[in-house]
């Protein structure tokens, strides 16, 4: 299956409206998303500190606009695992991958950076396998995680 970034798990707990800057890079649908220093909300980077969420809705590269984005730190997302999950990385911490999105479909190419999952150090908590007819535990398996690195939970200043 291909990656779809970050899609929010079970019911939409909140919701925020952000200014997307001029970047480059076009933010699409799912894209794990983060917030810069100047309030610019953006797709992010793999191993990104201020983590917001999962952008809802499409942007196309190097225009200002209004992105909506799944943000309440307590919402858990479905993510596919890039590489080969097992049971003992439920409870770990892993960062995400940032790959490019589709242009056919608008969804984001961003998943679970399977090869980082450790203890405490990456950007969201992996809470377990998604129980699903079709999702069996393995290779690029879909998984249901938390946030860890959000502006409302680091220890530093953004």
């Amino acid at each position: 299956m291909a990656a779809f970034g970050l899609k929010p798990w079970g019911a939409l707990l909140d919701r925020g409206r952000y200014q997307k800057g001029t970047a480059a890079t076009a933010v699409f649908i799912q894209d794990v998303c983060s917030i810069t220093a100047d309030g610019i909300v953006e797709a992010a980077a793999a191993i990104a500190t201020g983590i917001m969420g999962a952008n809802l809705t499409y942007s196309a590269a190097s225009v200002q606009a209004d992105i909506v984005v799944a943000d309440c730190p307590s919402q858990k997302f479905e993510i596919e695992h890039d590489g080969t999950a097992t049971e003992t990385m439920n409870g770990l911490t892993a960062d995400h991958v940032a790959g490019t999105g589709s242009a056919t479909t608008l969804l984001s190419g961003h998943d679970l950076d399977t090869s980082d999952a450790n203890v405490g150090d990456g950007g969201f908590l992996i809470l377990e396998n998604v129980l699903r007819i079709g999702n069996t535990l393995g290779a690029q398996s879909d998984a249901i995680v938390r946030m860890v690195r959000t502006p409302y939970n680091v220890t530093t200043g953004l």
